[in-house]
């Protein structure tokens, strides 16, 4: 968690909080040559005396400026450096982390569960419904369906009792009333 908030930190410093410095604009540099020509056109070599103050003017402008954003990029390098590396650190132990939790089983969520089934009483399995006609399926065009005739038999003789089953049972009920 430390080093998250060591790189988050570093990662805000690297981009933020800096301030770039820069020279006059053109206007502004035009109008200060206008003010050295009215300041030294009383001389007798102003011309030279206008070149070299204006080239002094723009050259301390410009070291000035340079330096501070030179400074200004080497902090920027430096907190984004720190920051990378922060990041490859608080990586290292995600990346261990994620490697046991797949490769070692501890997601519970993928595992499959066994169950356990137990019959507290005996349980009886009725089919109340109708048993199709064995032969009629078979007929029909389902090519992975193939039923044997040894099976057929059975189907037939179950579907056979069932409706005796329940023709007895309407006659006792008859009889009943």
């Amino acid at each position: 968690m430390l080093t998250f908030l060591a790189t988050l930190s570093y990662f805000v410093r690297g981009f933020y909080g800096h301030t770039y410095e820069m020279i006059p604009s053109a206007s502004d540099s035009e109008d200060y040559h206008k003010k050295l020509i009215d300041t030294y056109q009383n001389y007798g070599d102003y011309e030279n005396l206008v070149r070299d103050a204006f080239r002094k003017y723009l050259f301390e402008y410009y070291a000035s400026c340079s330096s501070n954003n030179t400074k200004v990029n080497d902090a920027r390098s430096t907190y984004l450096h720190k920051c990378n590396t922060y990041l490859i650190i608080t990586a290292i132990p995600l990346a261990v982390s994620f490697l046991i939790f797949s490769m070692a089983g501890i997601n519970k969520n993928s595992d499959e569960k066994e169950y356990m089934v137990k019959i507290a009483s005996p349980i009886s399995l009725e089919y109340t419904g109708n048993i199709p006609d064995v032969d009629k399926v078979s007929e029909t065009k389902i090519p992975q369906l193939e039923i044997s005739d040894k099976k057929k038999e059975i189907v037939n003789e179950q579907r056979q009792e069932g409706r005796k089953s329940t023709t007895s049972s309407t006659t006792t009920a008859d009889k009943s009333d």
